[in-house]
């Protein structure tokens, strides 16, 4: 259909007298299908499009809203065709002063990110007229736009404005405008923030009328909250001015909300700069959470709560305090995470407010102890524990509507404390709506192993309880609580319940198993109550009914329904549900234990299972391995069987034990075969420890393949291993130590009978010792034998009584001018650490002050122990001076050595990030005194020997920026300069871009302008016609991640809701990304992030 056959049907059914339903309805499907039209991208000539502009405006005056609300949909789609929404916009900006909520919503919502510009031409005059009806109607608008779009680029437009309005005279006004500066500062410039703080501030020292600094500092709470990195500079100075104002004005409610909201909103977000306040902070919380001067009361805690005739309804239109003491406790919630050794202090002022009257102030009351009791830091005496049940047990017996979360409150309080009141909830156990809160308190108290009262478990024990009191039930047997008289009834309930097909099912399963096992005075039930499972175990099997058998079998040897369930079980390990599969197979091993079964039968299923798919092997082995113990000549009927386990080494010592030699070799020979060599080491080891014939026969037979000329190097491989796996349990150092050491020489063996040295020579490491270094000492290849050395430590190092023979070969090689013999020697000095951390720490502290060598091994050995560290203060204290090092390759491992400490030890960084975070930014500047140039043939080329410490810094960066151990923003401008480094620093640069566009929207929001340029300087590099391989492979690399970077960027853009700020950005975009040359590449990106979402 095409667009004029569209027109022409809207166009007959737009005559506005005595309109029909049917002809509303047609027009609206008439629009429908113009929106189809135009979201397809169709192309429209002059005469169309404006015929199009004509019916939507048309459409825009229909009294039917869903005709209306269509059109305004179609205004915002027909900018994409042409340039004609100059008369839409200015009906946009009529219904400015329409009083129809609902339409003027649409309007603004429909309005696309690139006509905000226009919709901003038009909304600015509004809110500089004398007409306050229309402010206040355009400030609503602006609310809208500034919600969903940002303002970056028209801020300077609107700061006059702005400024105006927040101290207009009238409060709706002054209100509103304060919303509009909210939403605008969160990515708002400096120099904009700067300018709003400063106005601020000028009229908080100038004003004398209360009820405009009121809105001052509810405009400053609101700016702290959007953007806390641009407040952080004025902090200190607006505190301090708050902290006066609170001092001197005390009959002004809404001021002393306002302000306290403020030290508040500085508090959570910027509380370092302020913390010099902490004191005076802490004054006002006291003095303020109490606050209710149209109240006059005693001191509480001495105050006698006796019953008394119920007061009269207190409301909050009696006075406005109430607001004071909601603000100074949301004050104290956020006082409290950050300031934990006050907690005490801070309990004990909040438990005396457990007595507010106004019932909405107690729920803040409950959320602020329910923060300071959830820190780990706060420490209860008995004092305190007394005082709070009394003011909580006052509050419960008064409280009308928050009786809940007073449970919820009981509940931490025991989780924190251990001490159990309950009986106070016997009454609230039969209210329907707080019954399971009561419960919640209930369960703690069992899961901490508190007593729980004989009436309390009786109200539990219920035909129809819920779920949760069959879980305390469940924790009270478990930890042998429950009261013995209680247990008939509850065992009478189970049985009643058995045909429940709720999820309670389960939990009485096991409840019945848990009477089972904790006594005998039900047993003549078993046969009631297992006739019923089994039958159940044919028709919808559960988990839970097997682990009843279980358990009756762990506590039972006599128990005729044992066959039955035999044959059910055997069936039922074929299952797909894995519950069941292991509840059948460890039930079967209960029952195979302890009675003579078919074990054929058994084996014959696992094999069969198996042979399909291998799942629950350990299970299936262990079984297995009871029956072939109980039946051993069954080892060699089930050949299959075992191959299909072996790898089970449980199942492979057993069966070295029981087995001829012939069977054991044609096995081990089975498990020779598998390729992986940690896995032929082990299992043939397991294989071999209990049978010294099979021992002596496989020790003989790995000899004779590594003295062949004909075996593969595969095999060589295996047998070095083995013998290093059966040179951890039996003495063959003598026997083998010479032919190993000879294997050291091929170097395709090398490296594998390295390893196995060290195994070898652990059995005895006193006499083997100094035989492998003597080896080491005059072998040609010590980089490769210096991993013994780091094996046997491992394993033996409480066996070394001197370090000092290794140590001196370790520093003859520190001091030397190999290279690759120093670096696998500081290697092993790393293991020094778990011999002697003292000795450890002291050796590396003095390479450390020695020559450019004696540094690097230093930072090697730190670096190889990080995994291996209790705590990284100490080689941190070490490691931070030698960041910066003007030796490029000193300063290239230190800063290798902080990325692994990083990685390693995260959560001990956080002490030296101020100081790292220093040097680290100074380590990303090219340093020209490291540019050296080389001559390479008749060329001359220029080497950057810092580039490789730079790369590191910025991976080090990252990675304390993802801890939040460095600020966003200078890492992100940071990373802006890496943009013109070399191509290798791009690389990841464009990484941690894309990477940050997604975890920190804001920051990378606010910097988007700067990224610009960088990008299309890197898309638009010309190669030369000459260029090699390697260069045009880089540069591809390159596009690719810029475009996938600038991919990334427009996602944060579109998911911030920022697209106003995106005006360059998405000339950018639109050109060199998606039209550009790149097209290809921006599809297959833009699907990756699509498909990865």
């Amino acid at each position: 259909m095409s667009i004029s056959t569209i027109l022409d049907k809207v166009k007959s059914h737009l005559t506005w007298n005595e309109i029909t339903s049917v002809d509303k309805d047609y027009r609206y499907m008439a629009l429908v299908d113009i929106k189809s039209f135009l979201t397809q991208k169709n192309l429209m000539n002059n005469r169309q499009c404006d015929a199009v502009v004509k019916a939507i405006l048309d459409c825009l005056k229909d009294d039917n809203h869903e005709v209306q609300n269509m059109s305004i949909h179609l205004g915002a789609l027909v900018e994409y065709e042409k340039q004609r929404m100059g008369e839409v916009f200015r009906f946009l900006g009529e219904m400015v002063n329409d009083k129809e909520d609902e339409r003027r919503e649409i309007a603004v919502m429909e309005v696309q990110g690139k006509n905000v510009e226009s919709l901003l031409k038009l909304l600015i005059p509004f809110l500089q007229i004398d007409e306050e009806g229309k402010i206040v109607e355009a400030l609503e608008l602006m609310i809208n736009v500034s919600a969903r779009y940002s303002l970056y680029q028209y801020e300077m437009e609107l700061v006059d404005v702005l400024k105006k309005l927040i101290m207009y005279p009238r409060v709706l006004i002054r209100k509103k405008s304060i919303a509009v500066c909210g939403n605008v500062m969160g990515n708002a410039s400096l120099k904009f923030f700067d300018e709003i703080v400063k106005y601020v501030a000028k009229d908080l020292d100038s004003s004398s009328n209360l009820e405009y600094k009121t809105t001052d500092m509810i405009l400053l709470s609101g700016m702290c909250r959007s953007n806390a990195e641009c407040m952080k500079n004025y902090s200190q100075t607006l505190v301090k001015k708050t902290l006066d104002f609170v001092k001197n004005v005390k009959e002004d409610e809404e001021f002393l909300e306002s302000c306290l909201n403020f030290v508040e909103s500085v508090s959570s977000s910027n509380f370092s700069s302020i913390s010099c306040f902490s004191n005076e902070i802490f004054s006002l919380i006291e003095e303020f959470i109490k606050f209710d001067p149209n109240y006059f009361e005693e001191d509480l805690m001495e105050e006698d709560y006796e019953e008394e005739e119920e007061e009269e309804e207190y409301t909050d239109d009696e006075d406005l305090s109430w607001k004071v003491r909601k603000a100074a406790l949301r004050l104290t919630a956020t006082f409290s995470s950050i300031n934990k050794d006050l907690n005490s202090l801070l309990f004990n002022i909040l438990i005396v407010r457990l007595n507010e009257r106004n019932e909405n102030i107690l729920t803040n009351v409950i959320q602020a102890l329910l923060i300071v009791i959830g820190n780990e830091s706060l420490d209860l005496n008995q004092n305190q524990v007394d005082s709070f049940k009394k003011f909580y047990l006052n509050a419960i017996k008064k409280s009308k509507t928050v009786k809940g979360k007073l449970l919820n409150l009981h509940e931490a309080f025991i989780a924190k404390s251990g001490d159990c009141f309950l009986d106070y909830l016997i009454p609230l156990m039969k209210n329907k709506n707080l019954r399971i809160d009561a419960f919640k308190i209930i369960l703690q108290a069992g899961k901490m192993n508190l007593e729980i009262s004989f009436e309390i478990q009786e109200s539990l024990i219920e035909k129809d309880c819920e779920e949760i009191c069959f879980e305390i039930l469940i924790i009270l047997i478990e930890n042998n609580k429950i009261h013995s008289n209680l247990i008939n009834n509850l065992f009478q309930i189970c049985l009643e319940n058995l045909n429940m097909k709720t999820e309670g099912i389960n939990s009485i399963l096991k409840i019945l198993s848990l009477i089972f096992v904790k006594t005998n005075e039900f047993d003549k039930e078993i046969p009631k109550v297992s006739n019923f499972l089994i039958e159940q175990l044919k028709r919808s099997p559960k988990a839970a009914m097997i682990d009843i058998f279980t358990q009756m079998f762990n506590e039972r040897s006599n128990l005729e329904f044992k066959d039955e369930l035999f044959n059910v079980l055997i069936n039922l390990l074929g299952r797909v549900e894995k519950d069941i599969r292991v509840a059948s197979l460890h039930c079967l091993i209960c029952i195979v234990e302890k009675f003579n079964v078919d074990y054929i039968q058994i084996l014959n299923s696992i094999e069969n299972i198996l042979r399909i798919e291998s799942q629950d092997l350990n299970l299936m082995a262990n079984l297995s391995s009871i029956c072939f113990q109980k039946n051993p000549n069954l080892i060699y009927e089930k050949e299959e069987l075992i191959n299909l386990l072996k790898e089970n080494t449980n199942l492979l010592n057993l069966i070295s034990g029981i087995a001829n030699l012939s069977f054991l070799e044609k096995l081990f020979y089975n498990i020779f075969s598998i390729d992986d060599l940690d896995k032929v080491g082990k299992l043939a080891c397991s294989l071999c420890l209990n049978n010294s014939q099979l021992y002596e026969a496989v020790l003989t037979r790995m000899i004779e393949i590594l003295n062949s000329q004909t075996e593969t190097e595969m095999n060589k491989k295996k047998s070095l291993v083995l013998i290093g796996e059966l040179g951890k349990n039996f003495n063959i150092f003598d026997k083998t130590f010479q032919m190993v050491s000879e294997c050291t020489n091929e170097e395709c063996l090398r490296s594998v009978a390295s390893n196995t040295l060290g195994f070898i020579s652990s059995f005895n490491v006193e006499s083997n010792l100094p035989l492998l270094l003597e080896f080491i000492k005059t072998s040609n290849f010590k980089s490769s034998l210096f991993k013994s050395l780091i094996n046997l430590i491992s394993i033996k190092k409480d066996e070394i009584l001197s370090t000092e023979p290794i140590l001196n070969l370790l520093m003859n090689e520190i001091e030397s001018d190999n290279e690759p013999n120093r670096e696998a020697a500081a290697e092993v000095l790393s293991q020094f650490y778990l011999i002697d951390h003292n000795a450890f720490y002291s050796l590396i502290s003095h390479l450390l002050s020695q020559s450019e060598n004696h540094k690097l091994s230093a930072l090697i050995a730190l670096r190889t122990a990080a995994p291996l560290l209790d705590s990284i203060e100490q080689p941190m204290k070490m490691l931070i001076p030698i960041i910066g090092d003007p030796i490029a390759n000193v300063n290239k491992n230190a800063l290798s050595t902080l990325k692994s400490f990083i990685h390693w030890k995260p959560s001990q960084i956080g002490p030296f990030a101020d100081s790292l975070a220093s040097k680290l930014f100074d380590e990303t500047k090219i340093k020209q005194d490291l540019i050296k140039e080389i001559q390479m043939g008749p060329f001359k080329h220029n080497v950057d020997q810092g580039l490789d410490s730079r790369k590191l810094t910025f991976e080090c960066l990252y990675s304390l920026n993802n801890l939040s151990l460095i600020n966003t923003s200078d890492f992100i401008n940071t990373l802006i300069d890496g943009l013109n480094d070399d191509n290798n620093i791009k690389l990841y640069v464009l990484f941690a871009i894309s990477k940050l566009s997604a975890s920190h929207q804001s920051a990378i929001i606010s910097k988007l302008e700067k990224f610009i340029n960088p990008l299309k300087d890197i898309l638009n590099v010309k190669l030369k016609d000459n260029s090699v391989k390697q260069e045009q492979e880089t540069h591809l690399n390159l596009v690719k991640a810029t475009i996938k970077c600038a991919v990334h960027l427009e996602q944060c853009v579109k998911n911030s809701k920022s697209l106003g700020i995106a005006r360059e950005f998405d000339i950018f975009y639109q050109d060199e990304i998606v039209g550009g040359k790149y097209k290809a590449e921006y599809i297959k990106q833009l699907e990756n992030i699509m498909h990865n979402q």
